[in-house]
């Protein structure tokens, strides 16, 4: 399921994105056009800001649950997270063999950048000095007038974390049944979320947990490839790289 094998989690939006645990799939929630414009409502009051999201998803399948916090940058609609694979928890034995295997490859750091006015979303990895494009956004090519209809639904109030919250859900017309997208916003924070909840219609879940909240603006060099960094057409041709570097050498 494309979700949780994805390798970072972006975009939530990731609320999401993107949930990491392999990188072997090009899918993801970050590149699902509908999580991305349901997660744009949620932030869509502050222009910039950063957050730590403590991240627990759930897979359906497996009834794995896999822990980890997820730095996140945003500005301007652009977006920023990091995930570092030594720092997941939960899965048993997995998380352990997952984190010592992306660490050999030089694989254990991934940062995801989303650049909607671009139509691009970037994979660096900065132990392999290289990155990749994965999952672009959907180009502006369906009229306005067929865009489905989204809908934000205030469902009351709730005291969550210590700040008084509006609970808030987001109904968009022609949503797969089972996906659903929940938030608690903070009237101190700006309204801004301090948790989510996230269910696709294939029964995974993703619940965060919004901390240390900072509202200056994150410097713009935070959203662009470091100079030097070599591109790669794919996310194989990227890991290839990396299970290149396990090689013994002659």
């Amino acid at each position: 399921m494309n979700f949780w094998r994805y390798s970072t989690m972006t975009a939530l939006l990731a609320l999401a994105t993107s949930v990491a645990v392999s990188a072997q799939d090009t899918g993801g929630m970050s590149g699902n056009p509908r999580l991305l414009e349901q997660m744009t409502q949620v932030f869509g009051k502050a222009s910039a800001f950063s957050v730590t999201m403590k991240t627990e998803a759930k897979d359906a399948r497996s009834g794995q649950t896999m822990k980890f916090d997820l730095p996140m940058a945003y500005l301007n609609g652009q977006m920023r997270t990091e995930l570092d694979f030594a720092k997941l928890n939960g899965a048993g034995e997995q998380a352990a063999a997952t984190a010592a295997q992306m660490a050999a490859m030089g694989m254990d750091k991934m940062i995801n950048i989303t650049l909607p006015e671009k139509n691009l979303v970037y994979m660096i990895v900065p132990g392999l000095k290289g990155y990749c494009e994965v999952n672009p956004l959907p180009g502006p090519t369906t009229p306005a007038t067929t865009a489905p209809k989204i809908e934000i639904v205030e469902l009351g109030k709730e005291t969550v974390d210590g700040h008084d919250c509006t609970k808030k859900q987001i109904k968009q017309e022609g949503a797969p049944a089972g996906e659903k997208v929940l938030w608690w916003a903070a009237a101190d924070l700006k309204d801004m979320p301090v948790k989510a909840e996230i269910s696709t219609a294939d029964g995974n879940a993703v619940v965060l947990h919004f901390t240390n909240y900072n509202f200056t603006p994150p410097a713009a060099a935070q959203f662009a490839v470091p100079e030097g960094f070599k591109k790669y057409n794919t996310i194989q041709e990227l890991m290839m790289s990396g299970m290149a570097a396990m090689l013994p050498q002659k």
